[in-house]
């Protein structure tokens, strides 16, 4: 009988750990974004401009620096030791593409940077590895905003300046690593892939979660 009764005990003291993992949460994080920047097909797209269906473009001396540093905001909610969803935000960081363009016309200097964020929402699936540590799997959709800013200097006198927004709804994935540090505060790693217009990114991150 006494064994019944530490039985019951104890799948009552793990029941009710299990459902003190449910709750809001909010992480914050930062990391790196790698993305393909389409530089030498930029280039070739500069030396084929023409004025009246004539060649004009002499030569284009180009280069391109980008800012790859990324952070991101969750907020979610823990059903139980295995399940979330989580909402977040993610900011790519930006590239810079600047070009010198000789002409049949005079010499031209162009410029554009352009950023990426998005908007995301997850069901995060969690897997005890030990009992501070959970490999964790994510899989939803994105609304990823692309914004650039163009603009072009002849010799003397601004000629334009435009900007574009181009936003796109794709499935994002991940997996990552979190480690229970103390009750309310968690460490985690993670490794997410997004798609924004044509374009693959993928962003590595650490940071901290606090739960509530």
């Amino acid at each position: 009988m006494g064994r019944y009764v530490v039985a019951g005990v104890c799948l009552l003291f793990v029941s009710s750990a299990q459902a003190d993992e449910s709750g809001f949460y909010v992480s914050g994080a930062a990391g790196q974004t790698f993305i393909a920047y389409p530089g030498v097909t930029t280039d070739l797209a500069v030396r084929q401009l023409k004025v009246a269906g004539v060649p004009v473009v002499t030569g284009v001396n180009s280069s391109y620096t980008r800012n790859p540093l990324a952070y991101r905001l969750y907020l979610g909610y823990q059903f139980d030791q295995y399940w979330a969803l989580e909402g977040g935000y993610t900011d790519f960081g930006h590239v810079q593409y600047k070009a010198l363009v000789s002409t049949l016309l005079g010499g031209l200097y162009g410029s554009e940077v352009a950023g990426t964020t998005a908007w995301s929402m997850t069901a995060v699936g969690r897997y005890p590895l030990t009992d501070e540590l959970k490999l964790v799997g994510k899989l939803g959709v994105a609304r990823s905003k692309n914004t650039s800013q163009v603009v072009v200097l002849p010799a003397v006198v601004s000629m334009a300046g435009a900007s574009d927004n181009l936003a796109r709804t794709a499935v994002t994935f991940g997996f990552g690593l979190q480690y229970q540090m103390t009750d309310n505060w968690e460490f985690r790693a993670d490794w997410d892939h997004f798609r924004a217009s044509s374009t693959p990114l993928v962003v590595v991150s650490a940071g901290l979660t606090r739960r509530f």
